[in-house]
């Protein structure tokens, strides 16, 4: 843009309209954009407004220069948040931080282990407390469902649920 086209473009309204509106809907629009689209951006949002409402060919003929600079802030808006749609996220990946080594022979032997105990002592539980607590824990029932479905009470569900989980820590070593 040459110095002459950029000095008209800034040059402000012949009657002093632009910088009374601004002096007005600045501290509005800069609350508008901290709201819509972040504080982080809001300031430069709020001079893109009037930027190119200064811009415009029909600045001196605007019958209500706020209701155009509020149109102009709501296409602006609009515009940022397509833009921020059509970026992809940006992730920082600290290597250090996310890194995982691949499970040792140690680790992936003792997990099966651990395993087989718990499938053990699930064995090993009351036929009732166990299905009490599969249908929790696996089916993600609640206990106002487990207790219909099986005809016994809240109560009875918790009761079986408190049974199962204290002989489930006790096979497996766990302390409560």
């Amino acid at each position: 843009m040459s110095s002459s086209r950029y000095r008209q473009v800034l040059k402000p309204a012949s009657d002093g309209l632009f910088d009374k509106v601004y002096r007005k809907e600045q501290p509005r629009l800069k609350r508008y954009f901290d709201w819509k689209a972040g504080p982080e951006v809001s300031q430069d949002l709020v001079q893109d407004v009037f930027a190119r409402a200064l811009s415009g060919d029909q600045r001196d003929q605007l019958e209500n220069p706020t209701g155009y600079l509020w149109r102009i802030a709501q296409n602006l808006l609009v515009d940022t948040v397509r833009k921020r749609k059509r970026q992809p996220a940006e992730v920082e990946f600290d290597e250090a931080q996310h890194w995982q080594p691949a499970p040792d022979q140690t680790a992936t032997l003792e997990a099966a282990q651990l395993q087989r105990r718990y499938e053990k002592a699930l064995t090993a539980m009351p036929t009732r407390t166990r299905e009490v607590f599969l249908m929790h824990r696996f089916d993600e029932r609640t206990y106002k469902e487990i207790a219909r479905a099986l005809g016994i009470t809240c109560a009875g569900v918790e009761y079986h649920m408190s049974k199962a989980l204290i002989h489930l820590a006790g096979q497996l070593g766990v302390e409560r």
